[in-house]
């Protein structure tokens, strides 16, 4: 039972990849400082949240009939309010043909755009939808919006990171988040968004393993001299979900161990 009190004390946060990583991280620390939490997954990932309070739904969030029928019983339980809407979902698609430009497959794009693009925009489209129709809250707020990003984005590595669609639906994000936080700034909805450099998750696990990017990452994000933790990352998306950041919104926030200064 959580015992805290603070900007997220009764607050409904739904953290949307949620199983491993920085959202499970961002969920864990949601659910510390007395927010309400669910969290969304794939049914292949099992879930290694250990908090007995944080309910977890199971859903291909690629799928938009998927995604809204998760998102859709995450509301039940909240009773038909969101107050802060995470987006973690995303990865390589190397495995199934994403790679340099002249060498990326017609699938190995087509996965990475759906796998980190596709999938937020059905999450904020859905979750605008809901806090549209919601009450302000004593901030005057509908609802905050995380999207996480990454620095590929626009500081490419090519000798160790060349998958050109995984990069594209990253900077994709970008005009997915300053567009929406325009278009909905007057409803009281913020929207922005958090651009980490490589971090120690599931998903990094190639690269982190390898000796020669591990050097690589020692000079490149020298802050960490390595993996930034999903902690930090965490600490970070709370920062961008604070109730209280009045006039917060359409911003792209970098925490990249100083990987974008090099």
């Amino acid at each position: 039972m959580n015992q805290a009190s603070g900007p997220f004390q009764n607050r409904n946060a739904l953290i949307i990849g949620g199983t491993s990583g920085i959202g499970r991280s961002t969920a864990l620390e949601l659910a510390a400082q007395g927010a309400s939490v669910i969290v969304i997954g794939k049914p292949y990932q099992l879930s290694e949240l250990f908090d007995p309070d944080i309910k977890v739904v199971y859903a291909d969030m690629t799928d938009p009939e998927e995604s809204n029928q998760a998102i859709s019983q995450s509301l039940i339980a909240f009773e038909n309010r969101l107050d802060i809407v995470v987006h973690s979902v995303g990865g390589s698609a190397r495995s199934m043909g994403d790679g340099p430009l002249i060498d990326c497959s017609n699938e190995g794009w087509r996965a990475a755009i759906q796998l980190n693009l596709d999938s937020a925009f059905y999450s904020v489209q859905t979750a605008v939808r809901q806090m549209k129709m919601q009450s302000p809250d004593i901030h005057g707020q509908r609802g905050a919006i995380v999207v996480v990003g990454s620095v590929l984005a626009d500081h490419p590595s090519v000798n160790f990171f060349n998958t050109i669609g995984y990069a594209v639906a990253k900077a994709g994000l970008e005009a997915l988040v300053r567009n929406s936080a325009a278009a909905h700034a007057a409803d009281g909805i913020r929207i922005n968004m958090l651009k980490p450099g490589l971090v120690n998750t599931p998903m990094a696990k190639r690269a982190i393993g390898d000796s020669e990017i591990a050097g690589f990452l020692h000079h490149k994000q020298p802050l960490t001299s390595g993996p930034i933790s999903p902690e930090a990352c965490a600490v970070a998306i709370l920062g961008l979900a604070d109730p209280r950041a009045i006039g917060l919104t359409g911003s792209i926030l970098t925490l990249d161990g100083g990987w974008c200064l090099n």
